[in-house]
């Protein structure tokens, strides 16, 4: 009987040890089914990779292969290869376009009940912004879901730059009667009209061809974009400002988050959020460059206390900053 039974139980160990190699065989062949049938996304870029939120999607995008062990691949397409903003943010909402960074203005145009915070002169600093931007979160969420939009993270908000290549604005009366190339944006129409300008939607391709032509008189975009811009070597005059504060947005469709399982929701939250640091680091290397760059090869005004002082009383005593 006792040889019986230690002969049962070597048996007994025996099959346990196949059965655990064989569960442990399985969930490896699982996992790499898993991995070689990754979930793929794409991600609108509209700026070039030099762009620092450009470089805080791509690293977003390899955070996230890296965390979900290549379960989840997202691919970047720069330089607006998947359309304009509004294309893009258009391909959003209806899931053809899984997950897009962009400008807090170009949103707004969809969203249009997030209008009030973006507008100028409302914050003192960029600071303020964000610490706002981060007690209303669930509000926000909350209205551009309603667009089937899920914000994933806000970033840093860029320095905004004037430009031309006639005309100096160094304080608010430059800008009277002055046609200014702007964001297709209802923010930006009425910031230049309360300046006294009137709004001109930016066609980046032809800037060149509108100010030499006097199409238009300058420009506004943030300090990255127009350094990246192909008519960068044809402006002089710079000006640079936070009159309003704009951050950068990554966003992902609303549905096809909600049909990832929770795990993957929170990897992908968390790799997000990640990214704020990293980008903000990175822009502010680059506005450091690109400051003393400018201070050697242009006309550069950094905005003082009398400019400030001018804009926040314009603004503040106009229809345009209520």
């Amino acid at each position: 009987m006792i040889k019986k039974s230690i002969i049962m139980s070597i048996i007994l160990l025996l099959v346990y040890g196949l059965y655990n190699i064989e569960m442990t065989n399985s969930k490896k062949d699982q996992k790499m089914e898993e991995n070689t049938n990754p979930i793929v996304f794409r991600l609108a870029e509209t700026m070039p990779k030099d762009h620092p939120s450009a470089q805080a999607s791509q690293y977003f995008a390899n955070l996230v292969n890296e965390k979900s062990e290549g379960k989840i691949n997202i691919k970047v397409y720069y330089d607006g290869k998947l359309g304009n903003p509004k294309e893009i943010l258009e391909q959003i909402q209806f899931g053809g376009i899984a997950m897009a960074r962009v400008n807090g203005l170009e949103l707004v145009e969809m969203v249009t009940d997030l209008e009030y915070f973006l507008k100028p002169q409302i914050y003192n600093n960029a600071d303020d912004l964000m610490g706002w931007i981060e007690y209303n979160q669930d509000n926000i969420i909350d209205r551009t879901q309603m667009e089937r939009i899920t914000p994933l993270v806000w970033y840093y908000p860029d320095l905004r730059c004037f430009y031309s290549d006639k005309i100096s604005f160094r304080n608010v009366l430059k800008f009277q009667n002055k046609k200014i190339q702007t964001a297709p944006s209802s923010i930006m129409k009425n910031a230049m009209k309360t300046l006294g300008a009137q709004a001109v939607d930016s066609i980046m391709a032809d800037t060149y061809k509108s100010l030499s032509t006097g199409y238009i008189d300058g420009g506004e975009a943030t300090l990255s974009e127009f350094v990246l811009s192909n008519h960068y070597h044809y402006i002089k005059h710079i000006t640079l400002s936070e009159y309003i504060l704009v951050p950068d947005v990554l966003i992902i469709n609303t549905g096809t988050f909600a049909m990832l399982d929770k795990q993957d929701r929170d990897l992908i939250q968390e790799c997000a959020e990640e990214t704020y640091k990293y980008h903000k680091e990175v822009l502010k290397d680059f506005q450091v460059q690109w400051i003393n760059t400018l201070r050697f090869e242009k006309d550069l005004f950094i905005e003082n206390k009398s400019f400030k002082e001018e804009m926040n009383h314009l603004f503040s005593s106009s229809s345009g900053g209520e």
